[in-house]
């Protein structure tokens, strides 16, 4: 069969990516298939039921010094090469094992590679020859992790090679393409010299999760997209294994619920959010909008690799290997409540000195008429851990189940706990359930006050989820904001970066809330007494070899202090950011970079802007991120507008990148409306000429409900949703972005006068 392509920089299927090589602007040919793109290059079934095995011959140019240094890669290592008699030389790798069409790969390209050779297989990370060493983390971290599965899972990786590849022009973060993984080049490179630690560290974690799609979604694939959960839920939970394996300093485990679940939590609140097992899933959009949040969180392999999979498949090899060690449970009776029901529960804890209540409600906002539909009432077989005061233990705990067909169960408790004595009980042990908890008053409280008098006696986690859990359960109407708020009375003495990531996130939505308000003024000035302890003690300049929770730490910290105004590190951050704009060799420390950029933009002028933007083109790819934020920080309107207008010229700002950009000025407080007027006016030319990705557009007016608080807001937005058509592909999109504008809109109006007398009594 004889069919052509056209090779085009829209990212998907067969297209070309770009970058700059001493003012030249070099090529290479990539793939990206999943989910449906592969039928845009050749002719074929992408399902992936449908499985083969593939020849693949790639012709390249190799008759001007310009194409001399250019090479191909597959899915598999090169077998033979031969000159075609178009003058090309075809390359002929081996054939595949049986597989998914969407996990083929191609690139064309001149890079170079770095190389492990170990006793089964062979793994190269390739890049443009100016970056290539920069992959030595990539590799090393890869080999140990790839080791590390093949040991976990006792079964080997099955291909005789793995190439890792920096694309420069890329839609998604990275892709499990079979032996060939595709990543965008920021997430696989790192640099001691200028490489933040959140990014040295997502590094790690970007390639742990494509090295676990080997197994998952690789070597055993979904039947249909509507079990995609299988691919990347396992994914992302063996993700913190993999890098485990290759740093277990790092404690990356810590940070799994405030990562993963967290954010889970954020769009699984709704009556309309979706099971994670998804209906209905028939058309290539439909496809898209599954990888989302919800999505990405032995025997059963062996039996079923190289094929295709449902989960009962998978509830059936649990339960079997449950009952051959023991325990006697139907995991599918189990799981079906999870996987099957959109939303999640809410388990109300209380307690004498003998026992332990349960009680369980489901978690939803808004309009909770909608999305009423659910044939386990929204009743959940929930794993119950405990620990207490009088006993405390985070490692292996007993569980206790609350099954399905219960609303209350009671639980024997061999501790004896007094609330006179200021005694708590602690639910959800390193909150590795997908539950929230809540409790009586006086536990609360008691939790509270072991806080403030020694918070080194609750785990890091479970410190995060008494803040995470408190604020959300404000949202829902079941505790008072003010008791709410106590629980961050103890931050001055927190020196971990789990429960500050949690706080920040919880504070950062009251900060949302309050920008354009008469009391934000008070607020800033409550969040300066916050910061100021902890970033004395954490500073603005780290230790070498300093811990990667310092790290992240001092990232966090600094960035709260020099966003809320806190002098001496403004003060910092506009003299090191003066220093670099001056000569490049002044460096900046990789950790707090993101925020002395935002910071000098934001007190410098449109001349300084300017220079930033056409230095950003220089730096590494990296730190081209952080200065897409940057250019975001202007106080400048005129400056943000015109930025707007760059985030859709591809020739001022990457396809890729142009979501950053638009986010950045969204949310600046002065940009916000900006970036809404402008996608007003702009929305068929940013839809249909510029043909931004649906899954962008939804970041977008997700990231602008956030920042919407009043129902004049509310009601634009509705106006523009209204003028799409009703089949329109952005309709759920609007109707998300709608749902949280309702939320703020009510939030604001119920807690304004009370987180006013709260900010009264704590200035």
């Amino acid at each position: 069969m004889n069919f052509t392509a056209e090779l085009v920089d829209d990212l998907a299927g067969l297209y070309y990516s770009t970058f700059d090589r001493n003012g030249t602007t070099m090529y290479l040919a990539v793939t990206q298939f999943q989910a449906t793109d592969a039928r845009k290059s050749f002719p074929c079934f992408d399902e992936p039921a449908f499985k083969a095995k593939f020849n693949i011959t790639l012709e390249r140019r190799n008759n001007t010094p310009d194409f001399e240094d250019y090479i191909t890669l597959s899915n598999m290592p090169l077998d033979h090469s031969y000159i075609a008699e178009d003058g090309f030389i075809a390359d002929v790798f081996q054939e595949t094992v049986v597989m998914p069409t969407y996990l083929l790969a191609f690139a064309v390209c001149d890079f170079k590679y770095l190389s492990s050779v170990t006793q089964n297989w062979t793994m190269n990370t390739y890049a443009s020859k100016e970056e290539y060493n920069k992959t030595a983390f990539a590799l090393e971290v890869g080999v140990d992790i790839l080791r590390g599965f093949e040991n976990y899972f006792e079964i080997p990786f099955v291909l005789p090679k793995l190439d890792q590849i920096a694309i420069p022009d890329f839609g998604a973060g990275a892709m499990e393409n079979w032996g060939l993984i595709t990543y965008r080049t920021q997430y696989m490179l790192y640099d001691p010299n200028v490489t933040t630690a959140g990014t040295h560290r997502f590094v790690a974690v970007i390639v742990a999760h494509e090295l676990a799609h080997m197994w998952f979604g690789n070597l055993i694939s979904p039947q249909w997209w509507d079990d995609l959960w299988l691919n990347e839920g396992f994914a992302s939970f063996f993700e913190y294994i993999g890098v485990d394996f290759t740093r277990p300093e790092w404690n990356i485990h810590d940070a799994f619920a405030i990562e993963n679940m967290h954010p889970a939590f954020g769009v699984d609140s709704y009556p309309t959010s979706r099971p994670i097992f998804a209906t209905n899933v028939n058309s290539p959009n439909d496809i898209d909008r599954l990888f989302d949040t919800i999505t990405y969180q032995k025997k059963y392999i062996k039996r079923k690799e190289y094929g295709n999979v449902r989960h009962q498949e998978l509830w059936a090899a649990l339960s079997e290997q449950a009952k051959e060690e023991g325990k006697h449970i139907n995991v599918q009776e189990i799981m079906d409540t999870w996987i099957l029901q959109q939303n999640y529960p809410v388990v109300m804890v209380t307690f004498d000195s003998t026992h332990i209540r349960t009680m369980q409600t489901r978690y939803v906002l808004g309009n909770t008429s909608e999305g009423t539909d659910s044939e386990f009432v929204f009743k959940w077989s929930i794993p119950l851990t405990f620990t207490s005061s009088q006993n405390r233990t985070y490692e292996n705990n007993d569980i206790h189940w609350m099954y399905r067909n219960q609303t209350e169960a009671t639980f024997e408790w061999p501790n004896t706990i007094n609330n006179a004595n200021d005694d708590w009980v602690l639910a959800n042990v390193q909150q590795f359930g997908y539950y929230r908890v809540n409790y009586e008053e006086s536990n609360w409280k008691a939790l509270i006050k072991q806080l403030t008098t020694n918070y080194t006696l609750i785990h890091p986690s479970n410190r995060a989820q008494i803040i995470t859990d408190l604020m959300a359960l404000v949202s829902l109407d079941s505790v008072n904001i003010s008791l709410a708020l106590t629980s961050l009375d103890y931050l001055n003495q927190e020196t971990e970066f789990v429960p500050w990531y949690a706080a920040l996130n919880e504070i950062g939505y009251i900060r949302n809330m309050l920008l354009t308000k008469a009391i934000f003024g008070k607020f800033e000035t409550y969040m300066q007494s916050k910061l100021e302890i902890i970033y004395g003690k954490i500073g603005f300049y780290g230790a070498q070899d300093e811990s990667m929770n310092n790290r992240l730490l001092r990232s966090y910290i600094v960035g709260g202090a020099c966003y809320y105004h806190i002098k001496n590190c403004t003060d910092q951050a506009v003299l090191l950011f003066d220093r670099w704009m001056e000569n490049e060799t002044n460096l900046i420390p990789p950790d707090v970079k993101s925020r002395v950029m935002c910071t000098g933009i934001r007190e410098s002028r449109s001349d300084t802007w300017d220079k930033l933007f056409n230095r950003m083109a220089s730096q590494t790819p990296s730190d081209q991120t952080i200065i897409l934020s940057a250019l975001g920080c202007s106080r400048e309107h005129w400056v943000l507008e015109r930025y707007m207008t760059y985030a859709f010229d591809d020739t001022k700002i990457r396809r890729q990148d142009a979501r950053s950009a638009i986010l950045a000025v969204v949310y600046n407080p002065l940009g916000r409306d900006i970036a809404w007027n402008y996608l007003q006016r702009n929305w068929n030319h940013i839809t249909t000429v510029y043909g931004m990705s649906a899954g962008n557009i939804n970041r977008i007016l997700r990231g602008l409900a956030s920042r919407l608080t009043t129902q004049f807001q509310r009601d634009e937005l509705a106006r523009l949703r209204d003028t799409l058509g009703s089949d329109s592909d952005y309709i759920p999109f609007f109707d998300n972005a709608l749902q949280d504008v309702d939320l703020n809109v009510a939030y604001v109006t119920k807690h304004y006068t009370e987180l006013e007398t709260w900010l009264g009594a704590s200035s």
